[in-house]
């Protein structure tokens, strides 16, 4: 499961937080069962990202590369419940303290892939905010430019190559 908090009403998913995760590992103990572990979530939730993996040991599989920027005065005008207080970011162009999840990752012992999810508008991606109830996300809004999509990945390798091991 990857610990999106996705629309409850169209894509529930239990996988949010360490406590809830747990649980559901709790709850069906089985050795393929396991995270999607993308930490720009956790940023905008206020979770501890570091502290969620040494919570989630073993039970990680898979690691996004994404960041995520929340905009402190744009919260403090809506509310956590309002809208467009946080984005996602490409990695080390938000706020997941990087080298504290990498240490975190290496104490529990990851040895798995860290995936590149670009979700960035700043490079071209579109908005992801609020679709309208019925209508679905054609591709092109998840793709956004060609060009904005190289350029985000090429930096976020480059970013994230220190802590990456070949």
């Amino acid at each position: 499961h990857e610990n999106c908090p996705h629309d409850p009403w169209r894509s529930p998913n239990l996988a949010l937080n360490p406590r809830w995760w747990n649980a559901l590992f709790a709850a069906l103990p089985v050795d393929n069962l396991g995270l999607e572990f993308d930490p720009s979530h956790l940023v905008w939730q206020g979770i501890d990202v570091a502290e969620a993996v040494r919570a989630s040991k073993g039970k990680i599989f898979i690691v996004h590369g994404k960041d995520c920027q929340v905009d402190a005065q744009r919260l403090a005008q809506v509310g956590c419940l309002g809208d467009r207080w946080w984005s996602y970011r490409i990695p080390g162009r938000g706020q997941v303290d990087w080298p504290a999840l990498f240490d975190a990752l290496a104490e529990v012992g990851f040895d798995g892939d860290v995936l590149i999810e670009h979700e960035d508008e700043a490079f071209g991606a579109q908005s992801m905010a609020a679709p309208e109830q019925d209508e679905a996300l054609p591709l092109t809004r998840l793709a956004g430019d060609a060009h904005g999509m190289v350029q985000a990945l090429a930096l976020s390798r480059a970013y994230l190559e220190p802590w990456i091991r070949p």
